[in-house]
């Protein structure tokens, strides 16, 4: 097959050619109407033409000069008036028409994909998306009318755009269709706005330790072994300029957290875990000790200098679990929530999870978003979430404003390992500068191959140009 002739420069129009030849067609039709006119209510077609060319700068004179015919008279009344109006209307649209079509196109589409707008871009999507509807089954609208394949779903999206721009404005309805769909939402509310939204509804579960509505976390469902309470500590204590004091303490909270296993299991919370920091030093050093001996040497001394740094840095580290102690340990709250139970697919109660955002307890806030993501992310690589086709197991992270969780370790599995077990995420972000910022550019680079849609709104980053 030949390839197509790509020409040396698109033709520039002939203006007054295409002006000359839209006028004299144009003038064409409406003589033919006129003519048309005359003929169905038997007037002269001459005298009335002539005496109308004769007026032409005055309608209302022209008018006048045809209603005192006697044919005219027997019209009835404003017959003529309506008929110029028509005539004005038709001669208007044939010129627009006959110009836009006798004027040639300042771009010719050679090969390769076409940018298209409004209803033939939606009619055109359509066209693509029925075929593979077919084969993996209808998944959810994201713009009105156009529902895209499930397999698509599980491919994730990338929604950007300033402030303003409607990301909230997409990504709400995408969450409804979930929702009335029966899949399981979790929802990062950075504004607030679904906190209201969902206020009454009782199969809701809101996470805010600073907001009564809140349930608690039942970390002793989710944390249950030597291992997640590693996990648990470096999702906690984030590493500091000097590494050396984050990683010390978190060796003595992985102590700390296998106590409260090994001594209560099932049966322990946050409370429990900050509950041998008021024993001193040598509580905690028996503590490290028995369930953490490979930590024992970084306080083998409990009264040195040394000892003392990593305790004072351990408290310092500890100031989320101690918010949380109080949040979910000692005030009462609706609920309990485990995350490995609710991703489960025999988990059948509330499907839909809030968590809220709270510019007030940044630190908090970014603390319980890690701690509870490095949790799903263990759960959902783990052998217990097989893999599964799309409509076997429909779960959803909607994540607007994504950079405000700040900076969540492993959540590439979710783009990863997340399409092969049911996963689809929804990230929303305002520009690339703003993610960035926060990880880095290479993991960045590789998420947006692993995104397979994108919704732009209007920005002002510099690098969506």
């Amino acid at each position: 097959m030949a390839a197509p002739t790509i020409p040396s420069q698109i033709p520039e129009p002939d203006l007054p050619v295409v002006l000359l030849l839209t006028v004299v067609v144009t003038l064409a039709i409406l003589a033919g109407g006129w003519w048309l006119g005359c003929w169905l209510y038997d007037l002269p077609f001459w005298p009335a033409t002539a005496r109308a060319v004769d007026y032409v700068p005055f309608l209302g004179s022209w008018l006048a000069s045809l209603i005192s015919h006697s044919r005219v008279d027997a019209l009835p009344t404003g017959a003529l008036t309506v008929a110029g109006v028509i005539t004005t209307v038709v001669g208007v649209m044939t010129f627009v028409l006959l110009y836009r079509k006798f004027t040639p196109p300042t771009e010719i589409h050679v090969r390769g994909r076409q940018l298209l707008t409004g209803k033939p871009a939606i009619r055109q999507a359509k066209k693509e998306t029925a075929e593979v509807i077919q084969r993996s089954g209808q998944g959810l609208e994201i713009l009105p009318g156009l529902a895209i394949d499930e397999d698509r779903e599980t491919r994730h999206f990338m929604v950007l755009g300033s402030p303003g721009s409607g990301k909230t404005t997409f990504i709400r309805p995408v969450i409804e269709q979930a929702r009335q769909r029966g899949d399981k939402c979790f929802i990062f509310d950075n504004k607030s706005d679904f906190t209201k939204s969902y206020d009454d509804e009782s199969g809701v579960i809101f996470i805010a330790p600073w907001d009564k509505r809140g349930w608690s976390w039942d970390i002793a469902r989710d944390v249950q072994n030597m291992s997640d309470a590693r996990e648990f500590s470096a999702a906690l204590i984030e590493l500091g300029k000097d590494p050396m004091w984050g990683l010390a303490a978190r060796q003595v909270l992985t102590a700390l957290v296998r106590k409260c296993q090994v001594e209560q299991p099932g049966e322990w919370g946050f409370a429990d875990i900050v509950a041998p920091l008021s024993g001193g030093a040598t509580a905690i050093k028996n503590c490290v000790d028995q369930h953490n001996p490979e930590a024992s040497s970084l306080i083998e001394d409990a009264a040195s200098k040394t000892a003392q740094s990593i305790l004072t840095t351990l408290v310092s580290y500890l100031a989320p679990v101690f918010s949380l102690a109080d949040a979910w340990g000692r005030c009462k709250t609706p609920g309990r929530i485990s995350f490995r139970a609710w991703q489960a697919d025999g988990w059948n109660a509330q499907k839909t999870i809030v968590l809220q955002g709270n510019g007030q307890y940044a630190e908090l806030q970014q603390a319980v978003s890690r701690a509870i993501f490095r949790t799903i992310a263990r759960e959902m690589s783990s052998p217990s979430i097989t893999d599964c086709r799309p409509h076997e197991r429909r779960i959803w992270l909607f994540l607007d404003e994504f950079p405000q969780l700040g900076k969540l370790e492993n959540f590439s599995q979710f783009l990863e390992v997340g399409r092969s077990k049911g996963f689809r995420v929804v990230l929303g972000l305002q520009d690339l500068a703003q993610i960035k910022s926060v990880y880095d550019a290479n993991i960045f680079e590789s998420w947006s191959w692993m995104v397979g849609s994108y919704w732009i709104g209007r920005t002002q980053g510099v690098e969506f140009a």
